[in-house]
């Protein structure tokens, strides 16, 4: 499924309504972008806003971040979720296991744990007001069958080695005392917590901004392409109905919404719209009887409903079950949508009846005028097939970096493992290697059910009219010598019998869940005749769940790839394309010997695509490129290239824009942008409803902020020094 661009008309969520007076929440929302930065920031939800923090935090200076949010401050699914950061203790085990294996499932609940002790850390040592409460979390068991399936899973869990000194067990009647639920079988207890997850992201905002960060509120990324101005540098040109920034550095925090931006995702990452409620409690539900702990309510592994009593003002704010057999496959079939400026009544009528059904003192005949369902909301979450994250590298797009697909579970194992990314030593290439210990596990590399065709013998190999897209060659005729001496018939047998065995585990794994079945429809094994090279991410995160030595990683890289499909781009075509059309320049005389220096970083920083160039076009080369205001900063990051058809051309388009806003023909709400659903340009702005006159100078057709007349000119437009 292609994801396109967010709506412009958002629902509000519980979150999003408290928090109204937010300084930031449309924060330069006319001005243009600048031209260049040294990282740009798509998305301000909670993985963007800690990135951008962690980057402050490393040494990284303000200015030279620019975040980009599609709507307002902290617009996405970290301001519309249900407010919990609880940790699967457990129940995931088996799950995680048929995907990744026993080591990395482990991992996986152990990491999750970690995280949600790292928030705990985090909000102590900066006193951060989003009004976490560290609690306990319960997972009610209402039907045998779930009672049956938490069983086994704890004891697999267990046996495997995993700890479970901090969970909790009730049998029947402890846990109906324990939780209030008399329809209780039994009850499973683990340290969580719960907060307000707009306040969160809004925070760390408001952080970043008082450190010099520019932010851009409503001003939505419409594309990243290769730029003609790199000549000694790999940049990235990020285009918005606002004007372009220059970068080499770009980090996709969009969840979701990421295969707009990143076309090689749109198989992996699928947008779903979840959907919550808030419910004011009666009587028997407030003051001292507040609920001390959340609750999930489960009937089955996709029928639960979550239940989270705030304790600053005691609204409940309840889940919605993905999966309940009283809601139609019709109502179901309208979550998959990119859309959330609607929600389902007929998925809120059944949360609310099961909510009410096990609270009884919550009944419609017990409540008063005033209490009960106050709000419902829908937010959209982005979910991948095997139950991970892509946080990391986009492998063959130096400089671009990902971080999306949380599948519904953002705040308890996604920000935090960020840190791997901000905290680096900043540097034209963000992170230059990955810390030892910290590697991720190649299980968790790669989809391992969609590696299994790359594998095919049916791969074309290079034309000869095609350049190779990874290291240089000098001929471009099939490979010689030891590589036909492998048995392929061999190798493919092995890679069948491995199949066959995931197919088994999985069949298992899936009746067990009873879960859907993916199935996965693509090229992949297809013969064509000009058949691009397969997409690659690399990937980083998960912060301790791999600590293979570099022996382990090589002796996994020599033999047959599992695991998730690697993804790459075809920004090393494009950039080629790119160079053809850019004139020639001339190659620089060193002048001191500070400038060689600087030019043989950027060159080692950017070998393979050097590898990737013809010499020709390197012997063309001989005027010195001119330096990038905002990039040359000294060290490693120092570029210089030439801008100056760049700035004629944006400036005239600039003076466009300016005419037409002063002219009221522009409509910044209405462009197509990541929060709007328009097809393109200015095309969507409408001239204003009525003439209108200056305070100024009473004049029509322009407002004071732009009079003519006004002492000191007409307003300056966005300054990326602010």
């Amino acid at each position: 499924m292609m994801t396109g661009l967010p709506v412009t008309n958002p629902c509000l969520s519980f979150w999003q309504q408290t928090t109204r007076s937010y300084p930031y929440l449309n924060y330069n929302d006319e001005a243009l972008v600048p031209r260049t930065a040294k990282y740009v920031i798509i998305g301000s939800g909670i993985s963007g806003a800690l990135t951008a923090f962690k980057l402050v935090e490393g040494g990284v200076t303000g200015p030279d971040i620019v975040i980009l949010e599609a709507r307002e401050a902290a617009g996405g699914a970290s301001s519309r979720n249900a407010g919990h950061i609880r940790p699967d203790a457990f129940r995931g085990f088996t799950a995680y296991k048929s995907f990744h294996g026993e080591e990395q499932a482990l991992k996986i609940i152990a990491n999750e744990r970690t995280v949600f002790l790292a928030v705990d850390n985090f909000v102590k040592k900066y006193n951060v007001p989003f009004d976490f409460v560290p609690t306990t979390t319960f997972d009610v068991c209402l039907t045998q069958e779930f009672a049956d399936h938490n069983a086994k899973s704890f004891e697999a869990y267990q046996s495997a080695g995993g700890d479970v000194s901090h969970i909790k067990f009730y049998p029947a009647a402890e846990a109906r005392e324990k939780t209030g639920v008399p329809q209780a079988l039994c009850a499973y207890e683990w340290p969580a917590g719960s907060g307000h997850p707009a306040k969160l992201a809004q925070w760390l905002l408001a952080q970043c901004i008082g450190k010099g960060v520019q932010f851009l509120t409503h001003c939505p990324a419409i594309s990243v392409t290769p730029s003609s101005s790199g000549a000694e540098q790999i940049l990235w040109d990020v285009n918005t109905p606002r004007g372009t920034v220059t970068t080499p550095t770009v980090i996709h925090c969009t969840n979701a919404f990421a295969p707009h931006l990143l076309p090689q995702l749109s198989s992996l990452v699928t947008p779903e719209r979840a959907q919550a409620h808030a419910f004011v409690p009666p009587v028997a539900l407030t003051g001292s009887k507040v609920l001390q702990s959340t609750i999930s309510l489960r009937r089955g592994l996709r029928w639960f409903y979550s239940v989270n009593q705030r304790r600053s003002d005691g609204i409940i704010i309840l889940g919605s079950a993905s999966a309940s057999p009283k809601v139609s496959q019709a109502a179901y079939a309208e979550r998959q949508t990119a859309d959330d400026s609607e929600f389902s009544t007929e998925i809120r009528d059944d949360a609310v009846a099961n909510f009410q059904d096990c609270l009884p003192e919550c009944r419609p005949e017990k409540l008063r005028h005033g209490e009960g369902l106050q709000h419902t909301w829908t937010g959209i979450i982005g979910m991948t097939p095997d139950m991970v994250p892509f946080i990391g590298r986009v492998d063959g797009s130096p400089g671009q970096w990902v971080c999306a697909g949380f599948n519904g579970h953002a705040q308890k194992h996604d920000p935090w493992t960020l840190t791997l990314i901000a905290i680096m030593p900043p540097s034209t290439n963000m992170v230059p290697e990955t810390p030892p210990g910290r590697g991720i596990s190649s299980r968790l590399l790669t989809m391992k059910f969609m590696q299994r065709a790359a594998a095919s013998d049916a791969t074309p190999e290079p034309s000869p009219e095609e350049p190779s897209s990874k290291r240089r060659k000098f001929q471009n005729s099939p490979l010689t010598g030891d590589f036909h001496s492998f048995d392929q018939t061999a190798v493919q047998a092995a890679l069948k019998q491995q199949e066959a065995k995931r197919l088994s585990a999985l069949e298992a794994s899936r009746a067990e869940l009873a879960d859907t079945h993916w199935v996965l429809d693509g090229a992949w094994g297809k013969s064509t005749e000009t058949e691009n090279a397969p997409p690659n991410i690399v990937y980083v995160g998960y912060a301790d769940i791999d600590v293979a030595d570099g022996e382990e990683e090589a002796a996994a890289t020599a033999t047959a790839q599992v695991g998730r499909m690697k993804i790459e781009s075809n920004r090393k075509k494009a950039t080629k394309d790119a160079k053809k059309e850019t004139p020639k320049k001339t190659k620089p005389e060193s002048s001191d010997s500070e400038g060689s220096s600087d030019s043989d970083d950027s060159s080692n920083e950017s070998s393979d695509e050097d590898e990737a160039s013809s010499s020709d076009e390197d012997a063309s080369i001989k005027t010195p490129p001119k330096a990038v205001k905002g990039l040359a900063s000294g060290g490693q990051g120092r570029t210089r290239v030439n801008l100056q058809a760049k700035k004629s051309s944006e400036s005239m388009k600039a003076k466009e824009f300016r005419e037409k806003r002063m002219k009221k023909e522009v409509k910044l709400n209405k462009l197509a942008s990541i929060s709007g659903g328009a097809t393109g340009g200015f095309s969507g702005a409408g001239k204003p409803n009525a003439p209108f006159n200056c305070h100024n100078c009473n004049k029509p057709g322009h407002r004071a902020a732009d009079c003519p007349q006004r002492r000191g000119g007409k307003r300056k437009s966005f300054d990326r020094s602010r």
